[in-house]
């Protein structure tokens, strides 16, 4: 993987995690966009949404990203599945600020490898509606993300950042593209359902590891 000239917009491949509806499927590469680069890290978004997950399994109850159960698996088995450990050397541990919330008035930072965007991050990376469009890969549909009826039509993916209307709920993007600051509840998620939301991972990865 040529890494030297990176710059925002390209795509590159990066670990390998499932990504075919049938479940014993092998794992394929993960295709990254890239955000922003400097030459000594890159910062990168998964270019599909890779698996459809609650944003916390505890219930309906009000959590912040740092106690979310999304964060845990994401810094723990995805991390895991997705990367060898030479490739987990090579990604960065991060200060992820902790989300205004008008229902929160205690929120830490947290320090991790894998973590969602942040509603301020939509505007900078992804100006409009179009750009923020998230496509499913076959698993993740099949874990009940919503697939349209469209060939590449595009599917929630939840962001980090607090609800502005309820404790419990949590911001995503909309199918299509548009950002939603009401959000949906943090344990959306049924067996069986077509409209749950999709993780969309963020790493920074290290250019001369």
């Amino acid at each position: 993987m040529d890494t030297e000239n990176l710059k925002k917009g390209d795509v590159i491949r990066f670990g390998r995690y499932p990504q075919k509806k049938d479940l014993a499927s092998i794992p394929e590469p993960i295709e990254w966009i890239v955000l922003e680069a400097d030459g000594k890290s890159a910062k990168l978004i998964s270019r599909y949404g890779l698996t459809a997950k609650a944003y916390d399994e505890h219930g309906f109850w009000p959590v912040t990203w740092e106690n979310c159960t999304l964060r845990s698996w994401l810094n723990h088995e995805f991390l895991n599945t997705a990367f060898t450990e030479e490739e987990q050397q090579r990604l960065l541990v991060v200060t992820v600020d902790a989300e205004y919330g008008p229902f929160y008035a205690e929120r830490n930072d947290t320090q991790d490898k894998v973590f969602l965007p942040e509603a301020e991050e939509l505007e900078k990376y992804f100006p409009s509606n179009d750009e923020r469009i998230c496509i499913p890969t076959e698993r993740a549909i099949r874990e009940g993300a919503y697939a349209g009826k469209n060939p590449g039509s595009g599917c929630w993916w939840w962001l980090r950042t607090p609800s502005i209307s309820m404790p419990n709920y949590v911001c995503v993007v909309d199918v299509d593209g548009s950002f939603d600051d009401n959000g949906f509840p943090v344990n959306t998620f049924e067996k069986n359902n077509d409209g749950n939301i999709v993780v969309r991972p963020v790493i920074v990865l290290g250019l001369n590891l």
